[in-house]
């Protein structure tokens, strides 16, 4: 379990639950129509993303933690996600019990929709 919590630290995950998008509607789509904004389609989506550098029986990462705030920023410019629907969890702050608490929330929050 401790090997997977590790592996799973490293990587920077992002989880958004999708919402169903009819085929004629598809995001391509919907950006080309004269109105609709990437905010207007991913208001309703959640994200959790997990960076770590630090750790105590493993060596250092350089670049983790950046990497998930450089996905966060994305997702807010880029995709329209408001700042509210992602978690960001960094280093001494994404500990087993963090995670799997973000992981509840992301999951009681996205079925308020």
């Amino acid at each position: 379990m401790a090997i997977l919590h590790k592996l799973a630290s490293i990587l920077c995950f992002v989880i958004i639950s999708f919402s169903i998008v009819h085929p004629e509607n598809t995001v391509r789509g919907l950006l080309k129509s004269s109105n609709i904004s990437p905010a207007d389609i991913y208001v309703n989506q959640w994200a959790l993303i997990i960076g770590i550098n630090q750790y105590k029986d493993f060596r250092q990462l350089n670049y983790a933690v950046e990497d998930a705030k450089s996905i966060q920023v994305t997702l807010m410019t880029q995709f329209g996600f408001p700042e509210n629907n992602i978690t960001l969890l960094m280093d001494e702050d994404a500990t087993k019990s963090n995670i799997e608490n973000a992981f509840f929330n992301l999951a009681d929050k996205s079925k308020l929709l």
